[in-house]
């Protein structure tokens, strides 16, 4: 049997080979192409941020701000120059590559609270005033609104703090503080203590002493003093004018007159008492008296440092009150001298009465109190128990008349009319005075 040609055969099996070897090849690069791909679609789909933020003023950001080690080829298809980082909100960016698109976000966004610097104010109660009126810089990169947390009392003279609210288009507070100072144009200075002065030849005068200076809101008012007419040489009635500025501009002014009069023969002794006067007041009064209390402490002293004398003294005021303060004896004249000299050191209102006619002879003083006047009667005189203080006309007529007629004789000068009632009541026992406060 006749065997069949074998080379034929093998030439057709080499063939149907490299066919197959070149289709696994094909595939295989199709897969490397398509895995290549798939990677380049996943790197397009994933290098997008899906956010970026931007805070308010500051740059914008480039398209590449988006990316994230983007792909070859990639397109942003939005026109970002169309917002500013002041334009707050969020917006649509779009990128492409090839056929595909991805989206992404850009945020603007403000979380930053706004700065700035308030000024005080000073106005009076009859201006308007805004909350924008106290700020002298403020910074944000947004519009800021500015209004008062709460509304100042436009009414309340003197300083008061305000708060001041910033708050920006994020919501971002900040509370400013100023101090607002009101005060009324018709409230000038008031100025206390201005007044009358006697003064001999050759004195100086402490101007100052004794004035003060009362205002609603400044603390510090200026004090002017024009003395520029007195001389102190020549005797005469000279003008001195005080005038109070406050820090607002408002003013007021006060004119007293000082009267300089030749020394007189018992100057020494003047000058003596006033001393010896201070100094048994610096121990007599005390802080937290009240007015009838010191009154009180006075005629007590001077009903005691003093005996009672029937003798007439001579009516020399000044010699009588140095008798009287070194414990000598005297009349009525001697201690109704030294009460008024001791009160009108101590600053009380009063005025010595002098009862001179056919019934005899009485001094005695009446000292306002509370702007009433009443009598008061130094001398240690006994009057079955009744002690002449801070009395009224009834009680003199009630208790003095009947046992000691004509002793004060009341429609003997023209006095100033007494209440009804006194406000206070002093009774001798035991050798000491007591005071009962009434009022």
């Amino acid at each position: 049997m006749e065997a069949l040609s074998t080379p034929e055969k093998i030439v057709f099996v080499k063939k149907k080979s490299k066919v197959k070897w070149i289709l696994l090849g094909l595939v295989l690069l199709l897969l490397i192409a398509g895995g290549v791909f798939g990677w380049l679609v996943y790197r397009f789909f994933h290098c997008v941020r899906p956010e970026v933020v931007v805070e308010a003023g500051d740059p914008m950001p480039e398209s590449s701000a988006f990316l994230d080690n983007p792909v070859g080829g990639i397109a942003c298809e939005t026109d970002l120059s169309q917002w500013t980082s002041t334009m707050l909100g969020e917006y649509k960016v779009t990128f492409s590559w090839l056929w595909f698109t991805q989206e992404s976000k850009l945020r603007i966004r403000d979380s930053i609270p706004p700065e700035g610097e308030t000024r005080d104010l000073t106005m009076t109660v009859k201006d308007h005033v805004n909350a924008e009126d106290f700020i002298v810089s403020y910074r944000d990169a947004t519009e800021v609104n500015i209004r008062f947390v709460i509304d100042p009392d436009m009414q309340q003279e003197g300083k008061q703090t305000v708060n001041i609210l910033l708050e920006d288009q994020g919501n971002n507070h900040t509370i400013l503080k100023a101090t607002l100072t009101l005060y009324d144009e018709e409230h000038p200075p008031v100025i206390q203590g201005a007044q009358n002065k006697t003064v001999f030849v050759g004195d100086t005068i402490s101007y100052r002493a004794g004035i003060q200076v009362k205002t609603d809101t400044d603390e510090t008012p200026e004090l002017s003093i024009d003395s520029s007419k007195v001389d102190l040489d020549t005797p005469g009635i000279y003008p001195v004018t005080y005038t109070a500025t406050d820090v607002f501009g408002r003013s007021s002014s006060v004119t007293v007159r000082v009267t300089v009069e030749e020394k007189p023969a018992n100057y020494e002794s003047m000058i003596l008492l006033e001393k010896q006067v201070d100094e048994k007041l610096a121990e007599l009064l005390k802080p937290g008296m009240s007015e009838i209390e010191k009154l009180f402490a006075i005629f007590r002293y001077v009903r005691l440092v003093s005996p009672w004398n029937r003798g007439r003294t001579e009516h020399d005021a000044v010699d009588q009150a140095l008798k009287a303060m070194a414990g000598n004896p005297g009349d009525c004249f001697t201690h109704a001298a030294l009460y008024q000299a001791m009160l009108e050191r101590a600053g009380f209102l009063c005025t010595l009465v002098e009862k001179d006619n056919e019934t005899g002879m009485h001094f005695w003083l009446m000292v306002c109190i509370d702007g009433n006047w009443y009598h008061s009667d130094p001398s240690p005189i006994y009057v079955r128990g009744f002690v002449t203080f801070l009395s009224t006309d009834a009680q003199l007529k009630d208790n003095v008349d009947k046992y000691r007629p004509h002793l004060y004789d009341l429609g003997y000068s023209a006095l100033p009319a007494t209440p009804l009632t006194s406000p206070a009541e002093v009774v001798f026992n035991d050798g000491d005075y007591y005071l009962t406060i009434l009022q």
